[in-house]
């Protein structure tokens, strides 16, 4: 407890083996940024509260799907206390310093678990990736990101002119250095479909993370697909019915 109290970084502990959950220790004004159902527990003087928004981002976040971690935890009393986190999905955790790994990270919004302060976070825009469905972050700062994925996460470290191939589906971040191009390994236009199985070609020097992808994720992603394919044929339906429609009563 007294080497708690004598760091001034955030102290945090990592539980479980394949469905992990992450405690943080927060000492006074320590804060961290994560989503409401993602807070497992907290102690009793920690503050938990929705980040005010204007009108216009209110409107603008119902229409959209993007994944905002606008609730605030913070120590304000200046005891020692804690919080435990951890996605629905389950999976492995890991804790990243962007300032460390380089200026900035490039991950997907939906691995993130949690932020700390000092971390500076922006939408991703000019992505290149094929067939993206996802909601890219530009992460930079000297606070810590938590990122929490079903699959299994795995850390590769690419040298200068170093190559690598990897699914899109499998992508989860990457160090603002690398450089991404299509690879000339596809699969059938079934697969890309259905599963975002493009593949990429990585070249260093960066960092990549990557999940592992199972049984259970690319069943969800085909569901997935599947529903966003139903709907797009339901609403062209829909549409030439109401076409038929109006061109009956015009005739009448």
């Amino acid at each position: 407890m007294e080497e708690i109290l004598k760091k001034d970084q955030y102290n945090f502990s990592v539980f479980g083996d394949n469905d992990q959950s992450l405690q943080l220790i927060l000492l006074q004004n320590q804060t961290v940024y994560t989503q409401i159902q993602n807070i497992v527990y907290a102690s009793g003087k920690l503050s938990i509260k929705k980040i005010k928004e204007n009108c216009w981002t209110k409107i603008s976040n119902f229409f959209s799907s993007k994944m905002l971690y606008n609730y605030r935890i913070k120590n304000r009393k200046g005891a020692i206390e804690y919080a435990g986190l951890s996605k629905s999905t389950g999976g492995k955790i890991i804790a990243i310093n962007p300032e460390v790994i380089g200026d900035s990270i490039i991950t997907r919004s939906n691995a993130i678990l949690a932020y700390t302060d000092g971390v500076e976070m922006q939408e991703k825009k000019e992505m290149i990736i094929f067939l993206q469905k996802e909601d890219w972050k530009e992460v930079s700062g000297d606070g810590i990101i938590f990122m929490q994925t079903p699959g299994m996460l795995t850390e590769k470290n690419l040298g200068l002119e170093e190559e690598i191939s990897v699914a899109f589906n499998s992508l989860v971040a990457f160090s603002k250095d690398v450089k991404i191009s299509h690879s000339s390994k596809q699969m059938s236009f079934a697969n890309m479909l259905l599963y975002d199985w493009a593949f990429l070609k990585i070249k260093g020097p960066g960092v990549i993370y990557m999940e592992s992808t199972g049984f259970s994720k690319l069943e969800r992603t085909k569901q997935a697909k599947k529903m966003e394919i139903m709907y797009f044929f339901l609403f062209f339906a829909s549409a030439l019915i109401i076409f038929g429609i109006e061109r009956l009563m015009m005739h009448r």
